[in-house]
């Protein structure tokens, strides 16, 4: 944080008087390659854990894993598959991006390779994002945003999450950065008279493909909704008349529709009823209550997103308001529209999630890091008997410390570790003061880093360690070789919550086979006269009228369950002999994501 934004000597940075916020005009508009460098640690020491500690991946990620490992095992990497079904909620690239990585380090049955991928998307787009800042803004402000990006806990999150979310958040992310290099960079923007057939600089029609490809992450239009409704508004809103026209280019819509139609043709040839999946993902969305919330949703999730950035990110709004709204400075407000108009239109669909704001987390990047220098400032401008070490630990620490130890049964863990983190919060309290106070901007920014870094490390191992909510049925899978014989079929009945299933299939190490529903135990590909199906409690009496049933085992907790019924048990089926058997009817994209009913085989 320290710079050199004015060249009059003080005594302390902290008294300098501010020309911009979060701009270095002084510096190269450049990284370095130890700058880079730096990027990578950063992303490794937030990410690198999860290689490591074990973690039980969620019923989500086992979703995106699952398909990877069909389409691994199948060699089948087109049209993704959950339990062999046609899976067309998401393109098959962003599969690949985790298989590919996955093989090479191990292979697609192994949790913790299945996370390599996303750490690398992670990666990329925080160090072209930090390139394009740098070339906005200069090098430390490139360097610095990077950095916060990285910790940033829903981008750190799902940075080591298998799933199909960073993949998309991270070439959008990119494709901003193009818009923002070409735009503000040293090679961008040209006071040139652009036409439609006229040429373009590079990183502008680089953007246009890299916008198109975000069709091949998700569905249609759903990444260019961020960034276009970002670049209208800048246009529209700013008045800035000759950056629309540099956007309106034969090239660059060729180029995205080059890139962007590949995976919607595609899939729409293999399965023509895809496009009732996109209708079902963007009309539920708007006015069906499909994954519903309130119109604040974002209001409290976007804040939360940002965290531990969420206080300077807030100062950071009004820091630099005065430059997107009376100096009109161009970078500030397409960062602006970025990080702010997206939340507020998608508020307007009942439809909500907070890692679809991933897609915008970006620009609230240099954002609290404006808001963390006028902290910084701030803090030390304060009389000396407020930045002592003592009054802050007396202050904030020790009541702090007390609440947790009030309400340390609701830590999970031994009862010793409640102590742990009180003393824990104590010790950070009084680094945090230790640091921010200190007059060099360096020294700061790396202190509270460090203490981050530590804080992130100790509230996920014990996350990991003492919040496991599959570990009893990890117990529950690992008794089952005892009474499942290798040569036997193993099922694995259906939810209504069609994820659900998708972490038995991974997790169990005996070959399984999904059943759409329990209709499907008359299906004519099972021959054997006895198998066994995984399935909950509840589910037995949609058994009985196939054969004689036996629960043999049943976990001892089952994540959020709200009775014993709810929980997985191994049941033995003994078909009855006469049991009447039909072939498997063709099944549409909506029934295999569980948006639709059926299909179902004629009762017994």
């Amino acid at each position: 944080m320290e710079s050199n934004i004015n060249e009059t000597p003080v005594l302390s940075p902290c008294h300098r008087a501010t020309v911009s916020p979060c701009h270095f005009p002084d510096e190269p508009r450049h990284l370095l390659a130890k700058d880079y460098l730096a990027l990578i640690a950063v992303c490794l020491l937030w990410g690198g854990v999860s290689l490591v500690d074990g973690r039980t991946l969620t019923s989500h990620e086992t979703t995106h894993c699952q398909n990877v490992r069909e389409m691994f095992e199948d060699r089948q990497f087109l049209i993704p598959t959950y339990g062999r079904r046609p899976w067309l909620e998401r393109p098959s690239v962003p599969h690949l991006m985790t298989g590919i990585p996955a093989s090479i380090v191990a292979d697609c049955r192994t949790p913790w390779a299945m996370r390599v991928g996303s750490i690398l998307a992670g990666m990329a787009a925080v160090l072209v994002f930090a390139w394009a800042m740098a070339g906005a803004m200069g090098r430390t402000a490139g360097l610095l945003s990077g950095i916060i990006l990285a910790t940033m806990r829903e981008f750190a999150a799902y940075s080591i999450g298998p799933e199909a979310d960073i993949f998309l958040a991270s070439v959008v992310t990119i494709a901003g950065s193009l818009f923002i290099r070409g735009e503000f960079g040293p090679d961008g923007a040209k006071p040139e008279r652009a036409t439609f057939f006229g040429r373009r600089p590079w990183v502008i029609l680089l953007m246009y493909a890299v916008i198109g490809f975000t069709n091949a992450m998700k569905g249609p239009l759903f990444g260019t909704a961020f960034l276009g409704l970002a670049m209208a508004a800048y246009c529209f809103l700013g008045r800035h008349w000759g950056a629309l026209g540099r956007y309106v280019t034969f090239w660059g819509w060729l180029a995205y529709f080059a890139v962007g139609c590949f995976w919607p043709v595609l899939s729409a040839s293999f399965y023509p009823d895809v496009p009732e999946v996109w209708k079902s993902d963007y009309v539920k969305r708007w006015d069906s209550n499909y994954v519903g919330e309130k119109p604040w949703y974002y209001l409290i999730h976007v804040p939360w997103n940002l965290f531990p950035w969420t206080v300077p990110a807030l100062v950071g709004l009004g820091v630099t308001a005065r430059r997107v709204f009376r100096e009109r400075d161009r970078v500030w407000q397409f960062i602006w529209a970025w990080a702010l108009v997206p939340p507020v239109v998608f508020s307007l669909f009942q439809g909500k999630h907070h890692h679809y704001m991933l897609n915008c987390i970006a620009p609230w990047a240099p954002i609290s890091l404006a808001g963390a220098i006028a902290l910084w400032k701030w803090i030390c401008r304060l009389p000396a008997w407020r930045q002592s070490l003592w009054f802050n630990v007396l202050v904030f620490g020790v009541p702090g410390a007390v609440v947790i130890l009030v309400f340390a049964a609701k830590i999970p863990g031994p009862p010793w570790l409640a102590w742990v983190v009180a003393g824990g919060w104590m010790a950070l309290v009084a680094g945090i003061t230790h640091f921010v106070t200190r007059p060099n901007g360096r020294t700061a920014f790396i202190g509270l880093l460090a203490l981050m870094a530590g804080v992130n490390l100790a509230a996920y191992l014990q996350r990991t360690f003492y919040f496991d909510v599959y570990e009893d049925d990890l117990i529950f899978l690992r008794e089952l070789p005892s009474l499942v014989p290798a040569d036997k079929p193993l099922y694995v009945l259906n939810e209504s919550h069609v994820l659900n299933a998708s972490w038995l299939l991974y997790y169990e190490p005996h070959p399984t086979t999904l059943l759409h529903n329990a209709s499907y135990l008359a299906s004519d590909n099972i021959t054997d006269p006895a198998v066994y199906v995984l399935a909950r409690r509840f589910e037995e009496p949609k058994l009985i009228p196939f054969g004689q049933v036996r629960a043999l085992l049943s976990s001892s907790h089952t994540r959020a369950e709200s009775s014993p019924m709810d929980r997985y048990t191994l049941f033995e089926i003994t078909f009855k002999p006469d049991l009447k058997r039909h072939p498997l009817p063709p099944m549409s994209a909506l029934q295999a994501l569980g948006r639709d009913v059926g299909p179902e085989l004629p009762k017994p």
